[in-house]
């Protein structure tokens, strides 16, 4: 069902390096669980549009799409100029984000929030700059994810072999092969296959 690949893909988002740096897999069970309380990075966010943008992600950031819209509803920026920082965020172009900085302080503070917010919010843009997740793609993984989870657990015998078959048939490390062998020795798979 498409909640579950929806919860799944960010999921797969939150332990990427950059929101793992964050802790935010931790923080992202404690809120999605009630165990820890959703704040929106400083209380001069509390109501903002920031509350809408990460509102889906506990209050945390997740998506490269959601630094385009800070970027454009929290910094005042054009799209293409939230898209350009989203973009330099996805390749790893620090300098180009540095450059974009002053823009992104100047807009934030002229719509009312304070330097030290827009602070924490910049560092946590940069850091989700280390490795941070485009949504589509993470939707396709967790697509990918499910259908391989459901192939795996109804047609163990056949997904295995292909597995293996693809593993083999493209010069793949020793590795990786013996890893599918090895599960399929846990799954109680007979395996005529002999490295």
């Amino acid at each position: 069902d498409l909640h579950r690949v929806d919860r799944r893909q960010r999921q797969m988002c939150i332990r990427d390096s950059g929101p793992m740096g964050m802790d935010s897999h931790n923080k992202y069970a404690a809120r999605k669980n009630g165990f820890e309380e959703i704040d929106f990075i400083h209380p001069d966010f509390d109501n903002s549009p920031l509350e809408k943008i990460l509102g889906e992600t506990y209050g945390l950031l997740v998506y490269q799409e959601q630094v385009m819209q800070i970027a454009s509803e929290i910094a005042g920026m054009t799209l293409q100029q939230g898209d350009d920082l989203r973009s330099a965020m996805g390749k790893k172009k620090i300098a180009v984000m540095e450059s974009m900085k002053p823009l992104f302080f100047e807009g934030s503070i002229k719509n009312g929030y304070s330097e030290e917010a827009v602070s924490l919010l910049w560092d946590i843009i940069a850091e989700m700059a280390k490795y941070g997740f485009n949504k589509a793609h993470s939707v396709s993984y967790a697509m990918n994810s499910y259908q391989s989870a459901y192939l795996k657990v109804h047609y163990p015998v056949e997904f295995m072999a292909s597995l293996i078959t693809q593993a083999t048939s493209n010069n793949a490390k020793k590795d990786k092969v013996l890893e599918y062998l090895k599960e399929c020795n846990r799954m109680g798979i007979l395996s005529l296959i002999h490295i």
